[in-house]
């Protein structure tokens, strides 16, 4: 029987973590889409953050309450053993010990980490408010980038699966290259696997 994988991205808000999932799980071609997780997907898919038009408001009413149902579906998923791509940026240290106990259950152990200066990402949420009407505190990209830079050293020790790309924001097609071609070497390497 072949180990689930756990592909965690790394990166603060508006980096392209999104972005890089879309191309992967577009390309994924195992026999078996592992299961995608993400805190803002589950925010947007709760009824009163939908019906609330304000939507900084509905941010700060449901951000909470969707960290909480997300972290509990990762904990159902892991004691699944299903194979799962989790969109979160890794500013959390409890992430390395969620991590550390899916290795320890059998999961073969993913990071993508996404470096991108604050000014593109801050141009990123930006537009993803406007665009989504997706909200993202700009003061969340500064204390997530200092977190997971004091992590970072912790997250490249847990496993030898450990890709970065940058996203330098000048030229989104080259980022999206960048993207694909990863995508492509994560399929090759683990897309029977996660089957």
């Amino acid at each position: 029987m072949t180990s689930p994988i756990f592909l965690h991205m790394l990166g603060i808000p508006g980096a392209g973590k999104t972005t890089f999932l879309n191309i992967l799980e577009a390309n994924w071609t195992g026999a078996d889409k592992p299961y995608l997780l993400g805190f803002d997907q589950v925010m947007q898919a709760m009824p009163d953050y939908q019906a609330e038009p304000d939507k900084i408001k509905a941010f700060e009413m449901f951000e909470l309450p969707a960290r909480e149902k997300g972290y509990q579906i990762l904990e159902t998923l892991i004691a699944e053993k299903q194979s799962l791509f989790f969109d979160n940026g890794g500013s959390a240290a409890s992430h390395l010990e969620i991590l550390t106990r899916a290795k320890e259950s059998g999961y073969t152990i993913i990071l993508v980490s996404i470096a991108t200066p604050i000014t593109i990402a801050q141009r990123h949420v930006d537009q993803r408010s406007i665009i989504e009407g997706r909200h993202t505190p700009m003061t969340y990209l500064e204390d997530r980038a200092q977190k997971i830079s004091a992590l970072i050293a912790d997250y490249r020790a847990l496993t030898p699966h450990f890709y970065e790309i940058t996203n330098d924001g000048l030229n989104m097609s080259d980022f999206e290259k960048s993207c694909y071609n990863l995508a492509q070497e994560l399929t090759l390497k683990f897309g029977k696997q996660a089957a």
